[in-house]
């Protein structure tokens, strides 16, 4: 559910505006809207200080990284920053040889049967007047080429002659040149090697960084935390020698908000929020709600505060939705086990479990839907010979389609029951009225139709 949200004011003096910030930051409950834009120094060098640490810590939680058993944690140096910088020109550097070795392979797949030889003993060769240049000729126009050539063919493929020609002065030949590489394929494979070597040792060397990811982390809440103060006390309005702030905070933290500023002798005006006000939406749903969110963090969907929280709703249509689409009890077995899998090699490095127990309640839909009609991997032979459906009233495909439709119909009048509540007394709520009246109609004519 969306937590209702108090609109609050903060008067202090100038004096005493760091020390007011800081105790707000302590209760953690306010959201602050800065009155004017936070600027100055400090708030990007600490801009800069947390991007490159979040640089960093992305790296060592890749993947590749993370297979890594570090039980061992250290402290971080105390120029954190050299360690970070490090880090990042390490992951720079990896990408880097990567991508020439991928771009390194691909040039000696095609080299490779054109046959090993030196670029730089045929450039020796020209500069003593003796020409060798490679073409791709068709096989019909080898007897055309000029006298005086010599054509030593390497390779024919599709009806295309690879050839090496020789000739003792730079008459051109009008067909395809193929341009000389620059490296020989024994000195293609040499690099490919020493820069695979060189890939390991990188990756080897950012491993021992391992050691300083709690030590990161720390640092990063440290500069969040001092970033948000600095834009905080850089973010408030001034009066001569009055300042304040504004922000919102949930309703039910009024009191901790009170008592606090008795104890430091701030002034609090509380209101409630006005129409034209942009208040923050704060989520508060049981456990097995709140699995979802990551669905939603995916698709970038947040609840706007005078809207409906659709956690639960979205939860079970999807679930449902899932089980219908899988609709076999076999697939679903092996959703699971792979669910159980990731969890047990995962666990110990991702702190949101969320994901996980979604997929296993994906996977015990599509288990039940299964179930229910005797779906195994596809196969009706095997439904029909030994496993019956648990609910043969799915097994008809009228029934299944009226459920289809139902479900259908359900879903999209919760919608518009929604629009109506948040529109009443307004007569605009009629249209969605009227929207609901059409889509039982349809449901009842499809109904008819199935039938």
């Amino acid at each position: 559910m969306i937590v209702p949200m108090k609109k609050v004011s903060i008067i202090v003096q100038s004096k005493d505006a760091d020390s007011a910030v800081g105790g707000l930051s302590s209760l953690g409950i306010v959201h602050v809207e800065h009155q004017k834009l936070p600027k100055g120094e400090d708030i990007s060098r600490l801009r800069d200080d947390l991007e490159l640490i979040n640089s960093a810590i992305r790296v060592i939680s890749e993947a590749e990284f993370l297979e890594q058993n570090i039980n061992q944690q250290e402290e971080i140096p105390e120029d954190w920053r050299f360690v970070a910088k490090h880090i990042v020109g390490l992951r720079k550097r990896l990408e880097q040889l990567k991508e020439y070795s991928g771009t390194l392979k691909a040039r000696i797949a095609s080299w490779q049967r054109w046959g090993d030889f030196d670029p730089e003993e045929i450039e020796k060769l020209r500069q003593k007047g003796i020409y060798i240049r490679l073409y791709e000729i068709p096989a019909k126009q080898l007897k055309d080429l000029p006298q005086g050539v010599i054509v030593k063919e390497i390779f024919t493929s599709a009806g295309v002659a690879h050839c090496a020609v020789i000739s003792r002065d730079k008459s051109d030949i009008n067909l395809r040149e193929v341009p000389l590489p620059k490296l020989g394929l024994e000195k293609m494979r040499t690099r490919l090697y020493k820069d695979g070597r060189m890939i390991e040792l990188i990756q080897d060397d950012i491993c021992k960084y391992l050691t300083y990811v709690k030590g990161l982390e720390r640092v990063k809440r440290q500069l969040g935390g001092k970033l948000g103060l600095s834009e905080a006390i850089n973010g408030m309005a001034d009066s001569d020698s009055i300042v304040y702030l504004r922000g919102y905070i949930p309703f039910d933290k009024e009191n901790i908000l009170q008592e606090a500023a008795q104890k430091q002798n701030w002034g609090v005006v509380i209101e409630e929020p006005s129409e034209e006000d942009r208040v923050p939406t704060l989520t508060r749903n049981p456990r097995w709600v709140s699995i979802i969110n990551p669905v939603f963090k995916i698709m970038e969907v947040v609840p706007g505060y005078r809207e409906f929280d659709i956690s639960l709703c979205f939860l079970i249509f999807l679930s449902i939705f899932f089980g219908i689409i899988i609709g076999d009890a076999a697939y679903g077995l092996i959703y699971l086990l792979l669910t159980l899998y990731f969890q047990h090699k995962f666990s110990r490095k991702i702190k949101n479990k969320a994901p996980f127990y979604l997929a296993y309640l994906f996977s015990f839909c599509a288990i039940a839907w299964g179930l229910m009609t005797a779906s195994f991997f596809g196969q009706e032979w095997l439904a029909s010979r030994s496993i019956k459906p648990l609910v043969p009233f799915l097994a008809d495909d009228k029934n299944l389609r009226n459920l289809c439709f139902l479900i259908g119909a359900v879903h999209l009048s919760i919608a518009h029951i929604w629009r109506i509540i948040m529109q009443f007394p307004a007569l605009i709520f009629l249209a969605d009225l009227g929207w609901i009246l059409i889509l039982w109609s349809a449901f009842l004519l499809a109904r008819l139709l199935v039938l």
